[in-house]
C-alpha cells in the first residue's frame, strides 16, 4: 500500500460513520439472531467462553516491550525464510 493509499484510507475512516452505544447495542442484536458473531468469523462465541478465554490470557505470559519486539523480529524473519 502506497502512502497516498493509506492517507485516503484514513481520511474514509474518519468521514464515519460513528455508532451511538444504542446503536451498537442494536447491531449486536441483529447479529446475534443472525447467528453472527464478529469476533469470530462465522462462528459462536458464548460469554462463558469468551470469560474463559479472558482468564486464560490474564494468567500471563506477560513480556516486556523488548522480548514483544524480539518475537516480532523473529516470526517476520521466519516468514522471509519461507
Amino acid at each position: 500500500m502506497t502512502r497516498e493509499e493509506f492517507i485516503a484510507r484514513v481520511r474514509k475512516a474518519e468521514e464515519g460513520p460513528f455508532y451511538t452505544l444504542e446503536e451498537i447495542k442494536q447491531k449486536m442484536q441483529e447479529w446475534k439472531g443472525l447467528k453472527f458473531n464478529p469476533a469470530i468469523e462465522g462462528g459462536e462465541l458464548t460469554i462463558d467462553e469468551f470469560k474463559s478465554m479472558v482468564k486464560v490470557a490474564e494468567k500471563g505470559p506477560f513480556y516486556t516491550l523488548e522480548e514483544g519486539q524480539e518475537m516480532i523480529r523473529q516470526w517476520r524473519e521466519q516468514r522471509r525464510n519461507r
